[in-house]
């Protein structure tokens, strides 16, 4: 879903047991921002994504990514990506802002290591070579129950923005709004 009245994309999960046990389950999402413009990022792949810095924001559940200016001329942008649900999170959100710890040597990103048995979320942000998003929640699902997991990727085009916009889809009633 995009929001009619804001940069924003939702990405809505729902997880509904059919069984008499709870169930206890992982999600996990993954993007490689850009914030820039496509040919930019096309024709200079690699140098493109050394001007990306990350920050999470526990506050919010969010995760935010700003392309850090090459010259006075380059307008400020930030992207932004957040997770909400309206059922029992189980833990802390953990987070990845580093495509080489999420995917591991010798993997690729449909074995990679974050999404093993044992993988872990680093929950590291900053300047990285080959940046990422990735936010992972533990929810429990009722007996006989469903739950919604929604997670919102957006851009703005300052940091007090990226905030609002954070705040905005950290509440839970933005389900229903955006619908």
């Amino acid at each position: 879903l995009v929001a009619p009245e804001d940069n924003v994309e939702i990405r809505y999960v729902t997880l509904t047991n059919h069984s008499d046990e709870p169930h206890v389950l992982e999600l996990t999402s993954y993007l490689e921002p850009v914030l820039g413009l496509p040919n930019n990022d096309l024709d200079h792949l690699t140098f493109s994504k050394l001007f990306i810095q990350t920050e999470f924001v526990s506050s919010r559940n969010a995760l935010l990514a700003k392309r850090r200016k090459r010259s006075a001329q380059d307008l400020e942008c930030w992207g932004l990506h957040v997770v909400v649900t309206d059922g029992e999170m189980l833990s802390d959100i953990q987070y990845e802002t580093d495509r080489a710890k999420f995917i591991g040597r010798g993997r690729t990103l449909q074995n990679s290591l974050a999404l093993s048995d044992d993988g872990v979320l680093s929950n590291t942000s900053g300047a990285t070579i080959d940046p990422i998003l990735s936010l992972r929640v533990h929810v429990r699902v009722p007996a006989n129950g469903s739950l919604r997991v929604a997670f919102t990727t957006g851009l703005a085009t300052s940091c007090e923005m990226a905030l609002e916009l954070a705040d905005r889809y950290y509440d839970i009633h933005a389900f229903d709004r955006e619908s």
